[in-house]
């Protein structure tokens, strides 16, 4: 028997290719890592498997909210048809992008071709807020390229929401306040993420990061999120499920986040063979043996045999390869589950407050 309500997937993330048109220092996701089989970096996803899936979860949890990343989703060839199903299904989604000028262009055709799109999130560099930044730097040039694309794309009604993906490091932490703020005023939601570093061989969504870049837990940098987040629950800072993600977020600095994925599995990933990996950070190797088709059936029933069995594996390889995240997703996923936050808080277009700030 099972303790609790069976109800999963209020967060599901999706790897449609390992493919992208970067080669960012911080992500290992787009190569081919020694510690897995080489099946989900050479293939893309089946789309007719996803659009099953996609619908087979919306009859199981009408709440669940899909992010579709990468590699990057804008190389996927299949992405126009994927979103298409989703509009049809009514299904909550963003697409996750690095908005280059590949990327903005898409984007833009899927606008005029699907007439609109739920949600868009941008990986947003924090440079562009450091004043003391050379503004003649190339990675400064080329992250205010994107920038202002994604700023272009803010004012395109038939985008639903818009989101900052915002990578939080020891150094630019010190302008988090400046960042939120104008972000705010533009009307684009902040999801609040720190910079991780590669724990061991299966961490393949992330790569070795000076230690000393890691957000810590002292003093000045835990003032400076409670202070952000008092300001998002005065309704003045416009950040993702601000009244509780703090209560995990800061604890766990700066790498320690323990979630609760393989009981209740309330955040799913996707691997680009239409396989379950552990997490978004590690694909595993007990978890991808379970295909997406196998956990629900048509009418969106979960399968409590295998359900049973991916617990299983999802303990053993959350056991044997997980040395702590924090990574905002889970978090969100065990809020949810717990009953202690809305599921509206990961799909929060129709939640809109009135800047009260400077």
């Amino acid at each position: 028997m099972l303790d609790f309500e069976v109800k999963i997937g209020y967060g599901v993330n999706w790897l449609p290719t390992r493919k992208c048109n970067l080669k960012c220092s911080y992500c290992a996701i787009v190569r081919r890592d020694h510690a897995y089989d080489e099946n989900p970096f050479k293939q893309d996803l089946d789309i007719e498997k996803a659009k099953e899936f996609i619908s087979r979860l919306k009859k199981h949890n009408p709440e669940a909210f899909h992010m579709f990343l990468g590699g990057e989703p804008t190389v996927y060839p299949h992405l126009k048809e994927l979103v298409k199903h989703c509009n049809d299904e009514e299904v909550l989604y963003t697409v996750i992008t690095n908005m280059t000028d590949y990327s903005y262009d898409k984007i833009k055709e899927l606008v005029e071709e699907l007439g609109f799109l739920n949600g868009l999130t941008f990986t947003i560099d924090p440079i562009l807020w450091d004043d003391a930044w050379d503004k003649n730097d190339d990675r400064y040039k080329k992250s205010k390229s994107a920038y202002d694309k994604f700023m272009s794309l803010r004012m395109d009604k038939r985008i639903r929401e818009f989101v900052a993906l915002v990578c939080v490091d020891s150094n630019n932490i010190n302008y988090l306040h400046k960042m939120t703020r104008e972000l705010t005023k533009a009307g684009v939601w902040l999801d609040l993420i720190t910079l991780e570093t590669k724990l061991n061989k299966y961490y393949d969504f992330a790569t070795e990061m000076d230690y000393d870049l890691l957000p810590k837990a002292k003093s000045e940098h835990i003032k400076i999120f409670q202070e952000v987040y008092e300001k998002a629950e005065k309704g003045e800072y416009l950040v993702l499920a601000h009244p509780m993600i703090k209560h995990l977020l800061i604890p766990s600095l700066p790498q320690h986040y323990n979630c609760t994925i393989e009981k209740y599995f309330d955040t799913i990933t996707i691997d680009a063979d239409a396989k379950f990996r552990l997490c978004l950070r590690i694909r595993g190797t007990e978890t991808p043996k379970f295909d997406i088709m196998d956990i629900l059936d048509e009418n969106g029933d979960l399968n409590l045999e295998v359900f049973n069995q991916l617990k299983e594996a999802l303990s053993f390889d959350k056991q044997n390869y997980c040395y702590g995240c924090m990574w905002t997703c889970p978090m969100f996923g065990e809020l949810i589950a717990k009953g202690i936050i809305d599921p509206e808080m990961m799909n929060h277009s129709e939640i809109t407050i009135e800047y009260q700030g400077e």
